[in-house]
């Protein structure tokens, strides 16, 4: 059987170096938010997620890009606020699109996380990301026989002996560390956290797949919606930096650009070899992902007319396929 391997990073991890990462790995995570405001924590940001410390969402998307590596985001729950948990990730995090998203739902110091809180963080996150599939790190050690089916994939934690490569440890596994509770069968198991992989100084957590690399973005990335009538592509993120050009090239077909930033931005696009008027896109959080129209165009050119200190994401989008229903119970 074909396994594929991936690691999750936070803060502890540093700068991930994932074109390294990927050479051995075939998704990774990276830690977002922990908590909101309004919990323990009061709203933990990862600076290496998009700044200041380092810049991993940018970084996983590359390697998506280039490889069809998976990318993915977490966060991690802690008690209280559930929803609003939910809302902090998605202020922090930006466009998704492309990424994976998980829930985090273990013990911290300060804070033991209820059925409760994770159940509110899974709705909100799915009114959130509506084409997303919602995976929940929910270990048996701390879950017990709850129920795991308020999550779309379950991935599961129970641990080998020792260190080294992802393949070495793997070996360890039995079959019972697959071994379903709650009401579903794991799809990722989180099998070490003492990996070496290149690219991350230290050992690290590393979780198995067992699929091919296909079925593994099948399994965790968004799908469409028979709702919306475009579906998003891969993103990409403009040049940073005042009056920054950055040439897009639009694949043939494509009917929109998109563009998102979780701070106020302003950028202005001029579609090449048709006849629309030059776009101004004031975005920002409160404005959502803004967008044009493309007219047939296969290239673009956009300019930022802000200071250009900040991240901003951009999508291309074509024609939908019907949604996969998210289970219940």
């Amino acid at each position: 059987m074909s396994v594929q391997f991936g690691i999750d990073a936070s803060s502890f991890q540093g700068n991930v170096n994932w074109a390294q990462a990927d050479s051995t790995t075939s998704f990774g995570w990276g830690k977002v938010t922990q908590g909101s405001p309004k919990t323990a924590s009061r709203g933990y940001v990862n600076p290496f997620w998009a700044g200041p410390s380092g810049h991993s969402k940018r970084a996983l998307a590359a390697r998506a890009a280039a490889t069809g590596f998976v990318p993915g985001g977490y966060l991690f729950l802690e008690a209280g606020d559930g929803a609003g948990q939910a809302d902090f990730f998605h202020a922090t995090a930006g466009d998704m699109a492309g990424f994976a998203i998980a829930v985090d739902v273990e013990p911290a110091a300060r804070s033991k996380p209820a059925a409760a809180d994770a159940h509110a963080c899974v709705a909100r996150l799915r009114e959130l990301y509506p084409t997303h599939p919602v995976i929940g790190y929910i270990p048996q050690w701390y879950w017990g026989n709850q129920s795991t089916r308020f999550v779309d994939v379950l991935w599961a934690s129970d641990y080998v002996t020792g260190t080294g490569p992802p393949a070495t440890l793997y070996a360890k596994v039995k079959p019972g560390q697959w071994a379903a509770y709650g009401g579903r069968a794991p799809a990722l198991l989180q099998f070490t956290n003492a990996a070496t992989v290149p690219g991350v100084s230290g050992p690290v957590d590393c979780s198995a797949f067992r699929g091919t690399p296909a079925q593994l973005r099948a399994q965790l990335l968004p799908h469409h919606s028979h709702h919306a009538t475009e579906d998003l592509m891969q993103p990409g993120f403009l040049l940073n930096g005042a009056g920054a050009v950055t040439p897009l090239a639009i694949p043939n077909g494509t009917k929109r650009l998109r563009f998102f930033s979780n701070r106020p931005a302003q950028v202005t696009v001029d579609l090449i070899g048709v006849s629309e008027p030059t776009a101004t896109l004031t975005l920002g959080y409160e404005h959502g992902a803004q967008g044009v129209a493309t007219g047939g165009a296969l290239a673009a050119v956009v300019h930022r007319v802000d200071d250009g200190d900040n991240e901003v994401s951009y999508v291309v989008t074509g024609l939908s396929a019907p949604r996969r229903p998210h289970p219940r119970g």
